[in-house]
């Protein structure tokens, strides 16, 4: 049986009929967008959809490494299922089956691991997502203690990613006690650290820095030392060599706050290239270019040749050519 027809099976099992020619093919458009041979949907999202089927939960269970960074897929799958519901709460992704009161969860740390469990789960509290895009500093603390609690429905992280929260979210993440403090991490992390986001803040890399700094868990004062290493590149002048790329590389697109991310080098002219890549399945997600002579940075979201960076070699300083427009972080210093 293939994977399309699997899927139509569950259908099946939600709604009493089989489903029409126009869900049938969404189910085959969605195998394949899973970018496998034969409609193949990574093995455990199949064994998944097998276990929804049967109505048959069970713990977590490994991800091999191969078929990681597919969880997305519960995302597309959603919209075709009826009476389903997907949501994104931490580093967990769940699929919910309300029909069949189950869901199949993804648990995103490493190592990733799945499993099939009941809905709603025992630790679910009434009210289980907050709904609030401008959390207060209680609110943020009492999410940051319960582990099945959400902010926002969607794009929790977005709503954490302001200036004033930064302090209040390295302080929870300071304490070994709290559940979420890797989530809190990569959140601050993606937000002051990252290449795609444009110029950078020094005042705020600094604070942040300096709070992480002073941390107790050794975690935090590593990545500490990663963002003293990202303001004194930024600020330096001259050429660089090949190893101080690659940290740089590492350090803003990578980071803390992307697993399942292999990064790649190349080279374009003079530029060395980076490509920031899914580790599943190779797809291409940004490109940072550095230029030896002077350490300039240049990000792109796809590639660029040697004539369209030509005009970005010897900017005054490193970040200035980064990206064309201000980044939402703040004013660069």
């Amino acid at each position: 049986m293939s994977p399309s027809d699997e899927l139509a099976d569950l259908f099946t099992a939600l709604t009493g009929a089989p489903p029409g020619a126009r869900t049938r093919a969404a189910f085959a458009d969605l195998c394949v967008l899973a970018g496998r041979e034969d409609e193949a949907f990574p093995p455990y999202l199949r064994a998944m959809v097998q276990a929804l089927r049967a109505g048959q939960p069970h713990g977590p269970r490994p991800v091999p490494e191969r078929d990681r960074g597919y969880s997305w897929l519960l995302r597309e799958l959603q919209p075709a299922l009826p009476d389903s519901e997907f949501i994104a709460a931490g580093h967990r992704e769940y699929l919910v089956l309300h029909r069949i009161a189950l869901a199949g969860v993804v648990d995103l740390r490493d190592p990733e691991t799945y499993a099939i469990v009941p809905w709603p789960e025992p630790s679910e509290a009434a009210t289980r997502v907050l709904g609030t895009f401008d959390p207060t500093d209680e609110q943020i603390r009492r999410w940051a203690y319960a582990p099945d609690l959400r902010l926002t429905d969607q794009d929790e992280h977005a709503a954490l990613s302001q200036p004033r929260l930064l302090p209040l979210l390295i302080t929870l993440a300071a304490d070994p006690r709290c559940p979420k403090r890797d989530y809190l991490i990569a959140i601050v992390d993606e937000y002051v650290s990252a290449a795609q986001r444009g110029r950078y803040d020094r005042q705020l890399l600094e604070q942040v820095r300096a709070q992480a700094a002073a941390a107790g868990p050794a975690d935090l004062r590593a990545w500490a030392n990663d963002l003293a290493y990202l303001l004194d590149y930024l600020d330096g002048q001259g050429p660089v060599c090949l190893a101080a790329a690659r940290e740089i590389a590492r350090l803003t697109m990578s980071g803390r706050y992307r697993p399942g991310i292999a990064l790649l080098e190349g080279q374009v002219g003079d530029w060395w290239a980076f490509t920031a890549a899914f580790t599943a399945d190779g797809w291409e997600i940004d490109h940072l270019y550095i230029y030896p002579a002077t350490g300039a940075l240049r990000w792109s979201g796809k590639r660029q040749s040697a004539n369209e960076l030509a005009a970005y070699t010897h900017p005054v300083s490193r970040d200035d050519a980064l990206r064309g427009e201000t980044p939402d972080r703040g004013p660069a210093q």
